[in-house]
């Protein structure tokens, strides 16, 4: 706490230097200003001679704090005269089973008390509550809902989703056509193998501590390997219900952006499915921002081996392994000099001893001007992206307006600028547009407010508490008292300690399972669940044994269940969610024929290369007098 003290008080004095507040600031002091009694009741007069509807969004995201500014504001709605004078709204819209920010102070269990509380005004100045709930999906298939109801269904699993006394959510479809089928796919989960040690496999929960990539036979590197084939085989073939499937159909959700996330990604890659890269960018640390420094530090310091051999690997120059082996284990020297004398009989040395003696002979450029003409003129942008994806392009572009800026501002130093982007930690969030017809992979907090055709969920085996428990607890105080914190180790037994541990793990696990709603809800026409674990079995507590447990029930009133399916294409057999009644209709043979028949006759001009066109001609003008003088 001494540490958190001081660093709060560096950035308060920051504030209060440059005159800047920041978001909690207007939050606390509205709040404060408000309830001060001196001015707070003189402030809201003014105030509700001038407002007339309050609207809030996104209702199960607000915090306490927010809410009790909102209650004020509102009280005067319901209150005297000036509820039958002029006819006043309060909106609040949201749905608590949605409620998955709490690191942000977000309170689903105040809106519920909030509903409450303006019920009991508005019925007290007898007018008009109407508390509307909207059970009816018009995103999602029947299946998909079903088996949303059933993993939520019973107090245990659905609670957490509901503070008004509702337990289990029901959902309804609009989409009742017998042709209109989903599906849900339940994959086996992939363990480890007996004859390796569980030691060598990254947990769940500790992928994002790994300094190195997972391993390929781990349990998480093998289903990185499957989700990447399965993408093509959907691609290639369409889904289980016969509908083509694109690779911007897909969007694969995880909890955090761990070592899965990234060997998922670079599964699709190899595989070849057009993916759209991570969802968010730490720019200093992209390889593609990564490979342009190391060019530009071996520019300017050629005798910096290790930056040369990065330069000479990368995109930008095109060697691999096999090349730096041929050339650096034996050398007598630098680098650079193995790579001049290497340059004399091999074409590709000598290209590569070019580019880099060209681009030493730039060293003394701006980083602006540097990075522009590598990236532009001299082609390094198509490089980079070519073989590292479409975010390259994003990460070279926000990299490119800080070279600029710092050119701007600090001079033009190309070595002062690569030392210190190195210290940045800048991180840039990607539109990830289901328009650019790629694999989306993010995470569940990612794609709030996102849909997608097929949504495939492999991150299911962590804890809800993920590394472990807080240490750092709030503690009841006295109304009106500021908020208490303590550190408490988990030897800690006073009874306070023990009671506020208690809240804050039911707190995780309650936002656990309203994660996994909104991760469930994103589907629209198939939910894929998957799983790896680098033990036997997932953790009892985990989404995976949530799902598989309600799923292996069945449910009675609809006569949905798991059905055995045999393998496709190759692939392990998996298990599908869904009632008799609604079973897939597999296509015909002849309807296939047909289909690729249509395909194969396709115009000449649908495969062609479009000409180049070339802007009209300026229209003829006669001569003027002058230039004809």
């Amino acid at each position: 706490f001494t540490v958190t003290d001081a660093v709060l008080a560096r950035y308060r004095t920051a504030k209060a230097r440059r005159g800047a507040l920041d978001f909690a600031d207007l939050i606390d002091k509205t709040r404060a200003l408000l309830a001060n009694p001196g001015i707070g009741p003189w402030i809201l007069y003014k105030l509700d001679s001038r407002l007339s509807h309050i609207l809030v969004d996104e209702a199960q995201d607000t915090s306490e704090a927010q809410w009790d500014i909102i209650q004020r504001l509102e009280q005067e709605f319901t209150a005297g005269a000036g509820a039958r004078e002029h006819r006043r709204t309060m909106f609040a819209v949201g749905d608590e089973k949605q409620s998955i920010y709490g690191f942000q102070g977000a309170a689903p269990k105040s809106f519920a008390e909030m509903r409450r509380l303006f019920k009991k005004r508005h019925d007290d100045a007898d007018r008009k509550f109407n508390n509307t709930p909207l059970t009816v999906s018009f995103r999602s298939t029947v299946e998909v809902l079903s088996a949303v109801d059933r993993v939520f269904s019973g107090d245990d699993r659905a609670r957490g989703l509901s503070f008004d006394g509702t337990v289990a959510p029901t959902h309804a479809s609009n989409r009742l056509d017998v042709d209109d089928l989903g599906f849900v796919e339940l994959w086996p989960l992939i363990t480890k193998t007996p004859d390796v040690d569980p030691d060598d496999f990254i947990e769940p929960d500790a992928a994002d501590r790994a300094v190195d990539a997972i391993a390929a036979d781990s349990p998480s590197g093998r289903l990185a390997r499957r989700i990447a084939n399965h993408c093509l085989l959907l691609i290639k073939n369409g889904d289980p219900t016969g509908r083509p499937v694109r690779p911007g159909d897909i969007m694969i959700l995880v909890r955090r952006r761990n070592a899965l996330f990234e060997a998922i990604i670079s599964s699709l890659k190899q595989a070849g499915v057009a993916v759209a890269g991570a969802d968010r960018l730490k720019v200093a640390q992209h390889i593609a921002v990564r490979d342009c420094l190391a060019l530009a530090r071996a520019a300017i310091a050629p005798g910096d081996d290790y930056a040369l051999a990065c330069a000479l690997k990368s995109p930008l120059i095109g060697c691999d392994d096999d090349d730096l082996i041929a050339i650096a284990p034996k050398r007598a020297g630098r680098l650079i000099d193995a790579l001049e004398s290497a340059a004399a009989s091999n074409k590709k040395f000598a290209a590569a001893f070019a580019t880099i003696e060209r681009w030493r002979a730039r060293a003394a450029l701006g980083p602006f001007g540097f990075f522009g003409l590598m990236l532009e003129a001299e082609g390094g942008r198509l490089a980079l992206t070519k073989r590292l994806g479409a975010e390259a392009g994003d990460a070279l572009d926000e990299f490119l307006s800080r070279a600029l800026e710092f050119e701007q501002r600090d001079g033009a130093s190309l070595a002062a600028f690569a030392a210190r982007f190195d210290e940045t930690d800048l991180e840039i969030k990607r539109d990830l547009d289901q328009g650019a017809n790629e694999v989306r992979v993010m995470t569940v907090h990612a794609s709030k407010g996102l849909e997608a055709p097929i949504v495939i969920l492999p991150d299911t085996t962590g804890k809800p508490e993920g590394r472990g428990a807080p240490t750092v607890l709030p503690l009841p105080t006295l109304e009106g008292a500021a908020p208490l914190a303590v550190w408490a180790p988990s030897g800690a037994t006073p009874a306070a300690i023990r009671s506020a541990r208690d809240a804050a793990k039911v707190a995780i696990e309650e936002e656990y399972r309203r994660l996994l709603y909104v991760a469930l809800t994103r589907a629209r026409n198939g939910l894929i669940i998957a799983g790896a674990v680098g033990r036997d079995r997932a953790p009892d507590n985990s989404w995976y044994a949530q799902i598989v447990g309600a799923l292996e029930e069945g449910d009675v009133a609809t006569g949905a269940k798991l059905w055995d399916a045999e393998a496709r294409n190759g692939q392990e057999p998996v298990r599908y969610w869904r009632s008799a009644s609604r079973e897939p209709k597999a296509r015909s043979a002849q309807a296939k024929s047909v289909e690729q028949s249509a395909r194969a006759q396709a115009p000449l001009w649908a495969t062609t290369v479009a000409a180049t066109e070339h802007g009209a001609a300026p229209p003829l003008s006669p001569s003027r007098t002058a230039e004809a003088a």
